[in-house]
């Protein structure tokens, strides 16, 4: 046939005639190859039988089943489809501007994990950021399969009037690989989800936004992911380490108590969830928040109706800046109201006393919500920080307020005010960063470079982020270990590395460090700040891999050996593992101002006569002015600091005096 004009309709039967398998595919593509950017491709029968062949469309056009006779925009799902694709093998979309309507994709019983493809060419390099966009799909219905649409990382859809029927694990799934940052915009509105029921368990989400099976910081946008006017009957929608997605004007309805209705994750944040309904047909869940010490934030859930008897309501460890406001509760009530149904003190892992603080929500609001004073709501168990007035909680019944107040909030196990060396217990190894290497090494020798020096921050709430003096990159381990790893009889080999400078990014690169003591020294384990801590470093050979971290069937951290057990050297001697106090009255305040251009002021106190010495010193750790060397008696003193023939740069200065130590960061900025 000779090449179509742009913004025509082919009709596929009259131009090709009746096939099935290769020889349909082939038509297909030949179809495709002649048509035009934007031209229709009509299919005008009941049925194609793909017989367990793949279909891969490479260029911007519609494919379209029967036309239907009577549009229902009220619908949930597709209304009316009268053209089957069946037993596909496998469906790729690998081009924009691809439409998909009128059709029923159906594939071959024993069809691979994922169904329909819209994964870019490039989605296996690690530093992939391209994207399909200004894909639709408009009255589609997917029936059976595994995962029945997948969009790698990322792609920008619009599903309108799309019934995702009979999956076993998921209807739509994104999954980050690499370090990529945001996402297009996903639209997904009057679709119908509906699991294959007799396969559902925890993980089956009707919609799976997931960046949290590597260890990448960054938190993905998902550029206002929309999800309005859907029904999903007994499975909802998850998000791992994502941001920004509004879902609206929905209705949920719930089975089982362990498959959650909106499922939040990983520092997930800026989710804004109003005028849903959320049925509970047998006792279920409804918001789960992240439970693993990566606390969830900026989470908004107003206007909501819950209906039914729930299991609970809210699970979760602490989320920060939750608003649960104007939602009606009158119909809704806990199934067992002695139990925690407003949970914000749960942390999923049995080695809770990894911790070594509890860790309290903030900015927690719940107010004007119709139904809530009910005793039958059940329990709200909260820590709360002391004297904090940014909780506010209205009309709940106090008799059914279970709150902890903690003497603070969470803080770094360790000074970060020091440079470290980072040693292995073991070989008496230092991990090094060398200019233009990736993976960190292990060396016996102290450099003279400052590649073994590392700066501590901290990361609220339990982990520390270490930047190379040298190199200027962070220590980061690009993947680690998740649940699935532990039941495989071969692991993969993750290498801890420093590639990344990360200027500019919000969230970087961190480690929980699990302490403990051996004869009055205190160790460490390192593991990195995702996957629930399933992982941690050891030594094999000049290299630092991951290891596996916890024992499968408790969740509990294995025993520290040669080969996972590191100190930390603070630079110029000994090892530090947290501030020296001294006497409460000591005092050292942070400089002001802070940057500094061209002097800044230090300002510290001391109890009684001492020797003081309050000095400034450089990154490498070398001393580069002394500011008071000298008996001092009790009081309060202030020091100018000038720092001529210094550059722009970080700075630390401490004070001694007695047997107290006290170091701070200042910033001379010309």
């Amino acid at each position: 046939t000779a090449p179509i004009n742009a913004q025509t309709t082919i009709d596929f039967d009259v131009e090709y005639g009746a096939a099935s398998g290769s020889t349909l595919v082939n038509n297909i593509n030949a179809a495709v190859a002649s048509a035009s950017a934007g031209d229709t491709i009509l299919f005008k029968s009941a049925e194609y039988d793909f017989d367990n062949t793949v279909l891969t469309i490479t260029k911007g056009i519609c494919l379209s089943g029967i036309l239907p006779t009577d549009i229902n925009d009220e619908t949930y799902g597709a209304y009316e489809v009268a053209t089957t694709f069946k037993d596909m093998r496998l469906f790729h979309v690998r081009s924009s501007d691809v439409s998909i309507c009128n059709l029923k994709l159906q594939p071959v019983e024993d069809v691979t994990y994922i169904f329909t493809r819209f994964v870019h060419s490039t989605y296996n390099n690690s530093n992939d950021t391209e994207f399909y966009t200004n894909i639709k799909l408009n009255n589609v219905i997917f029936d059976g399969g595994n995962l029945q649409c997948f969009g790698g990382n990322g792609a920008g859809i619009s599903f309108r009037h799309v019934s995702f029927l009979n999956y076993n694990d998921g209807g739509y799934n994104i999954n980050r690989r690499g370090p990529v940052d945001y996402s297009p915009q996903v639209i997904v509105k009057k679709c119908l989800f509906v699991p294959n029921f007799s396969e559902v368990y925890y993980n089956t989400r009707g919609i799976s936004n997931d960046a949290g099976n590597t260890e990448y910081p960054v938190v993905w946008d998902l550029n206002e992911m929309i999800v309005d006017s859907c029904y999903f009957d007994g499975a909802g929608i998850g998000f791992s380490k994502c941001s920004n997605s509004v879902i609206t004007n929905n209705h949920f309805i719930g089975y089982r108590k362990d498959v959650d209705m909106i499922h939040m994750e990983e520092y997930t944040n800026n989710i804004h969830i109003e005028n849903n309904v959320f049925e509970y047909k047998i006792p279920s869940r409804t918001f789960y928040i992240d439970r693993n010490a990566q606390p969830s934030f900026d989470i908004t859930i107003i206007n909501n109706t819950f209906i039914g008897k729930y299991h609970w309501v809210f699970w979760c460890n602490s989320p920060r800046n939750v608003r649960f406001e104007n939602n009606d509760m009158t119909q809704a009530s806990a199934n067992d109201p002695n139990l925690k149904t407003f949970d914000f003190t749960d942390y999923q892992l049995a080695a809770k006393e990894e911790l070594p603080y509890d860790m309290p929500i903030e900015n927690l609001t719940i107010r004007n919500n119709p139904g809530i004073d009910k005793a039958e709501i059940g329990v709200l168990s909260m820590y709360e920080l002391s004297g904090d007035t940014t909780n506010i909680i209205e009309d709940y019944p106090a008799g059914k307020i279970q709150k902890t107040v903690v003497d603070m909030r969470p803080k770094s196990v360790i000074d970060t005010s020091v440079l470290y060396q980072i040693r292995n217990k073991n070989s008496g190894e230092f991990m090094v960063a060398d200019e233009g290497a990736t993976n960190i090494k292990l060396s016996s020798e102290v450099r003279d470079d400052s590649s073994d020096v590392w700066i501590v921050d901290f990361k609220y709430p339990y982990t520390n982020t270490f930047k190379n003096v040298k190199t200027g990159m962070y220590m980061e381990s690009e993947n680690s270990y998740t649940l699935g790893d532990y039941y495989k009889t071969e692991l993969p080999v993750y290498y801890v590395e420093q590639k990344n400078s990360y200027t500019g990014k919000a969230f970087l690169p961190h480690f929980f460090l699990r302490a403990f003591t051996e004869n009055g020294e205190t160790f460490y384990q390192f593991a990195p700040g995702g996957n629930e801590k399933k992982s941690r470093f050891i030594k094999e050979g000049s290299d630092v891999i991951l290891g596996l971290a916890q024992d499968k069937a408790a969740g509990n951290f294995l025993p520290p050996d040669a080969a996972s057990t590191w100190e930390l050297v603070a630079v110029g001697g000994g090892t530090l593992v947290a501030d020296s106090p001294g006497p409460a009255s000591y005092q050292l305040s942070q400089n002001y101002p802070n940057p500094f251009n061209p002097t800044t002021t230090i300002e510290y106190t001391i109890p009684g006569v001492s020797n003081v010495r309050l000095t400034v010193f450089d990154l490498l750790g070398k001393e580069v002015a002394t500011l008071v060397d000298g008996q001092q008696t009790a009081g309060s003193y202030s020091v100018v600091f000038d720092p001529i023939g210094l550059s722009s740069s970080i700075y630390f200065y401490r004070l001694e005096a007695g047997e107290h130590v006290s170091t701070k960061k200042l910033a001379f900025m010309k």
